[in-house]
């Protein structure tokens, strides 16, 4: 039965150079009922070159908004740099319902 462990010490340095660079991707759209209303959030998260995604934080927005990001790349871009350079921690949540759309 063959191995899937590989020995290549070189493969493995070349995977974690890889690895190194990430980029922050919209990836999850998802929406909440509460009291009768509705809640659209936007999941932010740290992509590295291999795929893996860690949690970056959540953007909580209207849905007019939440639609026009989806279809407009962008401004899902510039929303997105704007809001790393607010360098929030995984478990914020960072409310756009009711402020005047910065893009």
């Amino acid at each position: 039965m063959p191995s899937n462990h590989c020995s290549n010490w070189e493969y493995h340095d070349w995977l974690k150079e890889k690895g190194k660079k990430k980029s922050i991707e919209a990836t999850l759209f998802y929406c909440m009922n509460t009291n009768d209303e509705e809640d659209y959030f936007i999941g932010l998260s740290k992509v590295n070159e291999l795929g893996l995604m860690t949690p970056f934080c959540k953007i909580n927005l209207d849905g007019d908004k939440q639609v026009m990001l989806q279809e407009d790349g962008k401004k899902m871009r510039k929303l997105i740099n704007l809001i790393i350079k607010k360098k929030p921690k995984p478990t914020d949540i960072l409310d756009f319902r009711n402020e005047r759309f910065p893009i």
